[in-house]
């Protein structure tokens, strides 16, 4: 274990030692009084640069008296002994404790809804096969980011087939360089793992919380919007920490349910978005492009946004492996957004990344808007995004589209 983390465990395991149950203050005081010893708000106070060593001593054996785990050497020195505490006390303590399983190689874990063997019951080698996968992605990635220390390995979940009905969240993990990736079993000319809101929900579809490296394959990421009394801001994709996220060939899709809006309902619904400092990598996968699509017509109480770069965050339009290209379609209110100095743009002079309208389909609404210090810089003019009415500016609070 390394130190920060050890240093990390021995504090928690000190929250432990120095609880107020475990120490019999009455009886220690009756002893002690001064000499480093007081009792303020019902709190034990040691000062033990005041305090004799003898005096010290019988402090720890008062401590040990009632199972609180500490002991004195040969040499007065203070260590901690798990076998002196009560065996309840000592396994309470234990479940409070998450000792981090230093990974030392790239690692895969496993999810397949339809396997004989799936389930999100944590037994002995969970996850860790094909034989033996989670039933679902989000106890997968739970069970992952809580439990391991990634060092500089990369950690893949392998997805078998399947419609998901999960909303799943990208946590933090601990970590020097690693990254987290989420892959279909089956990479090809079909995608075959789809991720889709559970019924009724307003969270977004895939949401990221931690400040890690995410990278996502070829899945489909469905949300479906369904009747709200109140405000909604959700989408497929919602980033809003500091992290780095990679897109391959993803396709990203907003559906709406059946119902109309109660009044004062209303949803402002995002394929992507990007904030809080996300650096966020659209790129087409290893053989199929980015796919962007959304209703033919708006809903009324529904305004969705395709690209939507916020509050520091970042959208980066790269070349993938062969293809480099999203296919587009449906209504927007902005097909892309930047706002509070968010940023949309094509990184570098080699990079050919483009939109085209799925054949047979149509791409409506405002093709940018820039506010707020928002920038969108694309080199390929005023139309470079798809959408049926020009797109705006606000100049005077430092916005650009270049």
């Amino acid at each position: 274990m390394a130190r920060p983390a050890l240093i990390d465990k021995l504090f928690q395991i000190g929250k432990w030692v120095f609880k107020k149950e475990l120490i019999p203050l009455d009886d220690l005081l009756g002893d002690m009084a001064g000499n480093g010893l007081t009792v303020l708000s019902n709190k034990l106070n040691v000062d033990f640069a005041a305090m004799p060593k003898a005096q010290i001593r019988q402090l720890v054996l008062g401590m040990i008296q009632t199972g609180g785990g500490l002991m004195v050497d040969s040499q007065d020195k203070i260590y901690f002994d798990p076998e002196s505490m009560d065996t309840a006390v000592f396994e309470k303590m234990m479940k409070t404790l998450k000792l981090p399983i230093w990974l030392t190689k790239n690692t895969t874990f496993y999810v397949d809804k339809s396997h004989a063997n799936a389930g999100n019951t944590l037994i002995e080698g969970r996850g860790l096969s094909r034989n033996l996968p989670f039933a679902s992605i989000q106890p997968c990635i739970s069970f992952v980011c809580e439990n391991y220390n990634f060092a500089s390995n990369i950690v893949k979940i392998e997805i078998n087939d399947g419609v998901y009905e999960e909303a799943i969240t990208l946590m933090d993990y601990a970590r020097t360089t690693g990254a987290l990736q989420l892959w279909p079993r089956n990479l090809g000319s079909t995608r075959t793992v789809t991720i889709r809101n559970p019924a009724n929900t307003h969270s977004p579809t895939v949401s990221v919380a931690g400040t890690g490296s995410y990278s996502l394959y070829e899945l489909n990421v469905e949300h479906v919007v369904y009747p709200s009394s109140s405000a909604v801001y959700s989408g497929a994709i919602i980033a809003e920490t500091a992290c780095d996220l990679l897109l391959f060939g993803m396709s990203l899709e907003i559906k709406n349910a059946a119902g109309a809006f109660p009044d004062g309902g209303r949803a402002t619904i995002s394929l992507l978005s990007s904030g809080g400092g996300c650096l966020t990598q659209i790129r087409a996968g290893v053989s199929l492009p980015t796919l962007l699509t959304t209703p033919a017509q708006a809903k009324e109480g529904v305004s969705i946004v395709g690209l939507q770069a916020t509050a520091n965050g970042t959208i980066y339009l790269r070349n993938g492996y062969t293809i480099s290209k999203a296919i587009c379609s449906g209504h927007y209110l902005y097909f892309a957004r930047a706002n509070l100095r968010g940023i949309i743009a094509l990184t570098g002079s080699g990079d050919t990344f483009s939109f085209e309208v799925a054949p047979g389909k149509s791409v409506t609404g405002q093709r940018y808007d820039c506010k707020d210090g928002g920038s969108i810089t694309c080199r390929q003019g005023p139309d470079y995004f798809p959408g049926s009415i020009a797109g705006k500016v606000e100049p005077e609070s430092y916005c650009s589209y270049l």
